[in-house]
């Protein structure tokens, strides 16, 4: 008999990316950055790309695909409409480290327009499930059994957020101030696989509401929230 296939999922972090959309209901549109075709050696810390269509701002995370391996990255630096280079470290390494493997001209990311939540502590999918139960009428003797069955009656889809928080950050800002209004958001949570990997995706129109910031202990502030979606497509990636 073979043996039961698994594999384990081990302090991977799981990430939120959210957009304050006023009163728009679509995600905005996804923007393709290039690297140039000077490229980037590993350990880089700028990569070298054809003109940006928007500004990129600080800890924006890009996967470029390269012929060998995905290189994930994460943005250090604002950078501005029309920038021709980015500042990155490696996603997955110590402060300071460069790319982890080459990058050629052609090699590509794809941003998504949204900005990340990069320091959650908590970031507990719930479904928020309201059930009800129906009875059966029992005809006849007292002495019949009753059943109940439960039904899902609605859902109320939501990611309740606690954590520190990164300042001067334009998420942060706008959480702040749009936060508990009826202003529109779009978000996506992400939770990977062992290896890090985009596993389960849970995307769509949300609220941002429970907004707080307790007074701060040990000199760590703290930021709360609670996403609550109006519309969920949840998907699981395949592996590359």
């Amino acid at each position: 008999m073979a043996p039961l296939k698994r594999e384990d999922v081990r302090g991977r972090p799981t990430l939120l990316y959210l957009l304050h959309l006023g009163q728009l209901v679509d995600p905005p549109t996804p923007e393709t950055i290039e690297v140039d075709a000077a490229g980037a050696p590993a350990g880089a810390n700028s990569i070298p790309v054809v003109a940006t269509g928007s500004a990129i701002p600080r800890n924006t995370i890009l996967t470029f695909a390269t012929a060998t391996d995905d290189v994930q990255v994460v943005v250090t630096e604002d950078a501005a409409s029309g920038a021709t280079a980015l500042s990155v470290e490696s996603f997955h390494g110590a402060d300071g480290d460069g790319i982890s493997e080459a990058l050629t001209g052609g090699d590509t990311a794809v941003w998504d327009g949204l900005l990340t939540d990069v320091a959650s502590q908590n970031l507990d999918f719930q479904k928020g499930a309201t059930r009800q139960d129906f009875n059966s009428v029992t005809h006849g003797s007292g002495t019949g059994v009753t059943i109940a069955q439960s039904e899902v009656s609605a859902i109320a889809p939501n990611i309740p957020r606690t954590g520190l928080f990164l300042p001067r950050s334009p998420l942060l800002e706008d959480i702040i101030q749009y936060g508990d209004t009826n202003a529109n958001w779009w978000a996506r949570g992400v939770w990977p696989d062992e290896r890090g990997r985009p596993y389960i995706v849970h995307e769509g129109l949300a609220r941002v509401t429970d907004v707080g910031t307790p007074s701060p202990a040990d000199n760590l502030i703290q930021l709360n929230y609670t996403v609550r979606f109006s519309s969920l497509r949840t998907q699981f990636v395949p592996v590359p």
